[in-house]
C-alpha cells in the first residue's frame, strides 16, 4: 500500500465514483448518469482509480465494465487501523495480516470441483 493510494481516494470525485461502483459493475454512460459527473470526468478519475488498482476494467464487446477490487481496500482498511490512537488502534483488526489472504493453497481444488 504505497501513499498514492491514499490519494487516489483523497479526490471528492473519485469517491463519488467509487461510491457509486458499489452497487455493482457498470458503463462509463451509468457512471455519468447516476455520479451526476461529466463524461470527461469520468473517464480521467476511472483512469487514475485503475491505474492505482482499485477498479478493474473488463471489456465486454464494444463495452468497457467497471467495477471495484476489494483487495486494495482491504489494504487500505489495515493500514488506517495499523495508525495508534482514536482513529486506529489494534482492535478490529480482523481480516488484516496473512491470514486475511482469500487466495486458496497451491495444493487445493475449487470446492464446485471436489
Amino acid at each position: 500500500m504505497h501513499l498514492d493510494a491514499f490519494q487516489s481516494l483523497a479526490d471528492p470525485t473519485r469517491r463519488r465514483i467509487v461510491e457509486t461502483l458499489r452497487s455493482g459493475e457498470l458503463q462509463v454512460g451509468e457512471i455519468v448518469q447516476q455520479a451526476g459527473i461529466h463524461q470527461s470526468g469520468v473517464s480521467r478519475h476511472l483512469r487514475i482509480l485503475h491505474e492505482s488498482g482499485f477498479v478493474s476494467v473488463r471489456p465486454d464487446g464494444q463495452r468497457r465494465l467497471y467495477s471495484l477490487k476489494p483487495e486494495p481496500f482491504q489494504e487500505a482498511r489495515c493500514v488506517a487501523l495499523a495508525v495508534p490512537g482514536p482513529v486506529g488502534g489494534t482492535s478490529g483488526q480482523a481480516g488484516c495480516g496473512p491470514e486475511a489472504t482469500t487466495e486458496e493453497p497451491e495444493n487445493s481444488e475449487p470446492e464446485q470441483d471436489r
